[in-house]
């Protein structure tokens, strides 16, 4: 699976990629929001790892960019979020799927990634409520 980790935390996605990479998946990293765009066109991923509060404004404008361009709206998102799930509700009618809050286990973040890989990206909403907590 191609995943792309796109969080500001260098030493948090170099180990996190260590991990997906040692589990057969071809890691890509990008630390702010214009690079993920970037890698995203380049790399197409199979499931996109994004940190909520990604330079310089969220991770929303990346979702809403993915959403409005056909080759990249399949793609579905993990939010890695620093805080509560009323912060994920805004994100729920984008390519969103799941979200995990930090500190969080590898495991836990494997589990998330391979659903999102087999759920992909289809807009949420209450008759398709396929939010993972």
């Amino acid at each position: 699976m191609r995943i792309l980790m796109a969080d500001q935390d260098a030493a948090l996605t170099e180990r996190l990629k260590s991990n997906l990479v040692q589990h057969n998946h071809s890691t890509e990293i990008a630390a702010n929001a214009a690079e993920s765009l970037m890698r995203l066109k380049d790399f197409l991923p199979d499931v996109l790892v994004i940190e909520g509060t990604l330079p310089p404004d969220g991770c929303e404008n990346v979702l809403s960019s993915m959403w409005e361009d056909p080759s990249l709206s399949h793609i579905p998102a993990v939010i890695l979020l620093a805080a509560t799930e009323t912060t994920f509700d805004g994100l729920r009618n984008r390519n969103a799927v799941a979200w995990l809050q930090k500190p969080f286990e590898f495991d836990d973040l494997l589990q998330k990634v391979q659903a999102a890989a087999q759920s992909g990206a289809v807009p949420v909403s209450d008759e398709n409520p396929r939010i993972e907590t």
